[in-house]
């Protein structure tokens, strides 16, 4: 279920209007278990437990970390990661994504304008990007 601000199809729900005030049920996700969401100011990212991510809403910064036809999608899709990976956990800030997979490795994507990305670039990502560092440990809680 997804309601709120929706002005750049962030909520995956198919349509791009202002606000969704009752809270509407994303078909999408119906044949996944999610396990984590990481919502930034315009788009959402949604990691399901098979490892995949998919996102929604505005993609100036290619912070939906895959292709769009538009500045946005209103629909969810699947974030374009290298082949293999499994990501564990992801986070973001206002326009930009971060993801750790099984391994441990960093993956970043989205607005880069100051050096957030950790590319040693002043520029976008609109893929996930590997970050060169030492391996991350994850953990993850299992009720």
């Amino acid at each position: 279920m997804a309601c709120g601000l929706n002005n750049w199809g962030q909520l995956g729900c198919g349509v791009r209007y202002e606000n969704v005030n009752d809270p509407e049920h994303i078909s999408f996700f119906d044949d996944k278990k999610i396990v984590q969401a990481a919502l930034s100011q315009h788009a959402t990212v949604v990691l399901t437990e098979d490892g995949k991510l998919y996102s929604a809403g505005r993609n100036s910064y290619g912070q939906l970390g895959r292709k769009t036809k538009e500045e946005y999608d209103a629909s969810f899709g699947l974030v374009e990661l290298p082949e293999g990976v499994k990501i564990q956990q992801i986070a973001c800030g206002s326009h930009h994504y971060m993801a750790v997979d099984e391994k441990g490795l960093l993956y970043t994507w989205g607005f880069g304008d100051m050096e957030q990305l950790g590319n040693g670039k002043y520029e976008d990502e609109t893929l996930p990007y590997h970050v060169k560092s030492k391996v991350l440990a994850v953990r993850r809680c299992i009720e």
